[in-house]
């Protein structure tokens, strides 16, 4: 299993692997994040980047931040930590820092946000290149607002079949990328999912369609589906008040709009 690894200080951090964002950062003191990143290898050529931007733009700043990433391969079912598996790369913003300091007419504001990467490879895992690199775009923004809306009528309906239907194509995906976790009968596992977890938290369908609002990936392989103010489309009153959210990304399976990841 294939992990991004990235500690920061001082800065908030979007990480993306081949032109998929997976994770925001917050680290204006001092943050971590831990991604699986299985199900966005594509075999040769894997890229991952990082948007920094400082918790404030002035010299102290650039004193305090500090962004540090490693991807890791970790064995199927083994212990995941910073002690164990192999460090396949490794990427670091100290040499940016290092130039703008030496540099006493750099303007820190036409320099941010600051950009960091690393390429490898994962030809020993299964390669998704099929759905992020190979997959036709999705040209028309306003059609993802038709499926979003689609989409609010069968939660509304809790039409598990047709809701499968959407989600099919995201679990097959996951069997590829993770097949020791794979799940005997993927159409049972999600009926039970939705009848157990999802339906019990009484999703949100109060949406209309004028706050629906889209992100492209992958060169538009891939897109985000969320609502204006960065609240998921999908998301469930939660326990103890807290809000259960589950983002959205959907592609085109079959000339059909779907979820992927």
């Amino acid at each position: 299993m294939y992990y991004i690894e990235i500690s920061a200080n001082t800065c908030t951090c979007k990480i993306s692997i081949n032109g998929l964002g997976i994770d925001e950062l917050d680290a204006k003191k001092v943050g971590s994040v831990q991604y699986p990143c299985n199900t966005e290898l594509i075999g040769k050529g894997n890229k991952v980047a990082v948007e920094v931007m400082p918790a404030s733009i002035d010299l102290t700043t650039l004193n305090k931040i500090a962004v540090e990433g490693e991807v890791k391969k970790y064995p199927d079912n083994g212990f995941i930590g910073p002690e164990s598996g192999a460090v396949i790369a490794s990427f670091s913003l100290t040499q940016t820092i290092e130039m703008i300091k030496a540099n006493p007419f750099a303007n820190i504001a036409d320099l941010v946000p600051f950009k960091i990467s690393a390429e490898f490879d994962s030809e020993d895992a299964p390669s998704l290149e099929d759905r992020l690199i190979k997959a036709k775009p999705i040209e028309n923004a306003e059609a993802l607002k038709d499926w979003a809306m689609t989409f609010r009528s069968l939660l509304e309906k809790r039409d598990i079949d047709s809701l499968y239907a959407l989600y099919e194509p995201k679990l097959i995906d996951y069997d590829i990328a993770y097949p020791a976790q794979k799940e005997p009968d993927n159409k049972i596992w999600f009926s039970n999912w939705m009848n157990n977890k999802i339906f019990p938290q009484n999703p949100f369908t109060g949406f209309s369609r004028d706050i629906i609002d889209t992100k492209k990936w992958c060169d538009g392989r891939i897109w985000e589906i969320y609502l204006k103010g960065g609240q998921p489309l999908w998301s469930m009153e939660g326990l103890e008040g807290k809000r259960t959210k589950i983002q959205i990304y959907v592609g085109l399976v079959d000339g059909k709009i779907k979820i992927v990841r």
